[in-house]
Order: C-alpha cells, then structure tokens, then sequence
C-alpha cells in the first residue's frame, strides 16, 4: 500500500522515535486497551489484542468459555454474542512466544445488553460536507478566562511549554494539572484523552499552521501531551498543526511539548458499538450512525469509475447513505472500536473533508484515516486519485 503522505508532516518528531515503544514491565503480558466490553445481543464485537513481545500467538485458556471465534489476522479477537448467552461473560487469552513461553492470562469481560439508551453523542461537523448533519463548532470563555469547548468541558486558560524534560505524560500533568487540582480544589483537571484533544483541531484550516480554534490564547502551540492508550510510560503528543498522533521516545529540544489540561464532566454514557452478524452493517448506539463495510483499497467499484460520494449515495439502493467527514470517522475507533474494520494490512480510509494544505500540489486531497493491523491510527492527505477504502455512514433508522 502506498502510504506517502502519513508521516511527511512530523519532521524532527516522528522520525526520532525509531527506537519503537515497549512496555517497561519484563512481565510477558497481553495487552488491550479495555478489559470490559459492552456487546449488543445479537452482534458481535471485535476486540484488538497486543502483546509486549513480538511475533506471539493468541489462545483460549478455555475455548468452551464464551460464543468466540479464532483470531483473525494474528491479534484480533472475535466474540459472537448468541441467544443462550449470559449478561455477563468472561473470557481469558494468553499468549505463547517463539520458544512456547507463555505470557500470564488476561481476562476480559463481554457484557450483553439488548437496549442502548436513548442519549445519544453530536459528532462535531468539520465546517465541510457535513450533510448538515453533527454539531457545530463553538467555543467561549467562562470567567477565569478558561476555554469552553462544543460539548461542556473546560480547557485551562493557557497551556505551560515545556522543553524535552518533560518526557512522559505523567510529568507533563504534574507540570501543569496537579497544580490546577490543588489551587481550584477541583480533582477533574487532567490531561485529555487522544479524542478530547482532536476535538479541538478545524479540520477547515490549513494544515502545518495551527489548526486550533481562535479561541484559545495559546493557538500557535505545536504539540500537546495525551493520556496513554496502553501503559503508563507510553508517550504520546497530538500535533495541533495536522491532527497526527505521535508516539516518540526520543526527543527534540527544538519542540514545544505543552501540558493542555481538560476539566470534564463525568461521562453519563457508554461508547456502544457492535456489527450485525449477517448485514455486517456496524451500528454505534452512541452517536446514532450506521456503517457500512469497508469496500477495501478501491476507488473503482466494479470496473466502474465511481468516486466514493457517487458509491455511497447509491449503496446498496438504499437512501441516506453518504461518505463520512474526518470528525465522523474518528468517532468509530473510539475505545479501540478500530478493530471492527481491520482487515488485512492497513487500511486508508476516505473521508468527505477536504484536505486544506498550501504545500500540496495542485491535485485534489481529502483527510483520510489511516488504520494499521495493530489497531493505532493516524491521520494524513490522501489524492482523490489515488486509490483508498470506503465505508458509508446514515444516521440508524
């Protein structure tokens, strides 16, 4: 697969990690980003499996355990709901190295439920070919001067730049949220999650300048500190400048790495998403969408020169369908949900938000989002002719 155009935009930052990340327990461990999985009866959900050593196989400790079926593509897991299933299933993996060690169990828990609530989450529009549909981008100051974002939460008024001694994300809180918790007698205020933190980024903007909203009176930072997706060592920045995630272990006293403290309210909701067994149509509870599966590495669908908005708008003869915006794709690998639409390989995934960089050439690119076989994500330029894969999207009927 041709990826050119994922990690030009991080000079100085991507390329200095060469060294790859790894947990800093010597314990064989399998890991996941969840032990607990909400599963709509009926569906199935599949659940991305690591391991902190390389080349591993996954197994059951017990196969008669729970409706699962074997791995796919070496780190996938695949549990089928059934109608004699239990509300609540457990189900233990380990993994078995090169020379037959064996890691120590991991158990994850798969709870059923039959209903998903009535609330339901906006997905924020990207200010393009939204379909007007999703919620619009708003911000505001309260009194002290703090940021107020689209959905309520509170973002400390200025972010603190720190050089290359703040090199985790525990520091970088320490550096900059401890001191908000004990000054305010507030003990919301963290660093935010990868998702909290894009929900700040105008994909309207231009990227490789700041793409924050004018808001905020620290628009011009470059890098801001996220909350581990796996252990607490991991090191991970969200560039403001082109939406890109990056995971370093080497750095440049060249960057500015800032601590953006969040004040968020208490989710009241759970990120619920399962795929159908037979229409294997993905339906996200939460924010309401329907998908539908990856037609993988194809702009030409059936030898017919057919462009993602002509396939969607006619998929399946069915009304409603469309090609999903940058904002709206992010939305579904929420809480590693990424794994419903892992095949073989990485995939790259079109959206319908154009591409806004003056560096560019002068051929047409949208946003696309890039999904890796491991389960992580980036964000990057794709030519709308070169080839990518299309998933649908229709508000659930």
């Amino acid at each position: 697969m041709k990826m050119s155009h994922l990690y030009i935009f991080l000079p100085g930052l991507l390329l200095l990690g060469c060294s790859g990340g790894s947990s800093t327990s010597n314990k064989f461990e399998v890991l996941t980003n969840k032990v607990e999985y909400h599963v709509v009866d009926g569906m199935k959900k599949d659940v991305v499996l690591r391991s902190n050593r390389d080349n591993v196989t996954f197994s059951f400790v017990d196969k008669s355990q729970a409706p699962i079926s074997e791995f796919k593509n070496g780190n996938i897991l695949v549990f089928r709901t059934s109608e004699a299933l239990s509300s609540k299933q457990e189900v233990t993996v380990l993994a078995t190295d090169e020379e037959g060690k064996q890691s120590d169990p991991l158990t994850l828990t798969f709870i059923t439920t039959s209903s998903a609530g009535t609330e339901t989450i906006d997905i924020l529009k990207t200010g393009i070919n939204d379909a007007e549909e999703g919620l619009t981008r708003s911000f505001s100051l309260n009194n002290n001067g703090d940021v107020i974002d689209p959905y309520g939460n509170v973002w400390a008024e200025e972010s603190d730049t720190k050089l290359n001694e703040i090199q985790s994300y525990q520091d970088a809180y320490y550096a900059k949220c401890e001191i908000l918790r004990i000054s305010n007698k507030d003990s919301n205020w963290r660093l935010p999650t990868r998702d909290e933190a894009l929900n700040l980024i105008d994909f309207s903007k231009t990227s490789g300048s700041s793409m924050l909203d004018d808001t905020f009176s620290d628009r011009n930072q470059t890098y801001t500190w996220i909350q581990s997706d796996l252990t607490a060592n991991d090191k991970y920045l969200v560039s403001f400048n082109n939406a890109l995630i990056a995971k370093v272990s080497v750095f440049d006293t060249q960057q500015n790495y800032t601590s953006k403290c969040i004040n968020a309210p208490l989710p009241t909701n759970i990120h619920l998403v399962s795929t159908d067994r037979y229409t294997e149509y993905t339906h996200d509870f939460t924010t309401g969408l329907q998908w539908s599966p990856i037609v993988e590495q194809k702009r030409l669908v059936d030898d017919i020169n057919q462009t993602a908005s002509e396939y969607c708008a006619s998929y399946n003869g069915e009304a409603g369908w469309r090609v999903p915006n940058i904002n709206e794709l992010r939305s579904i690998v929420e809480d590693d949900i990424v794994s419903a639409f892992i095949t073989n390989g990485t995939t790259v995934l079109i959206s319908s938000t154009p591409y806004n960089d003056s560096n560019l050439s002068a051929k047409s690119a949208n946003y696309a989002m890039y999904l890796v076989e491991d389960g992580t994500i980036a964000f990057g330029a794709q030519y709308v002719d070169e080839l990518y894969g299309i998933t649908c999207v229709k508000n659930r009927e």
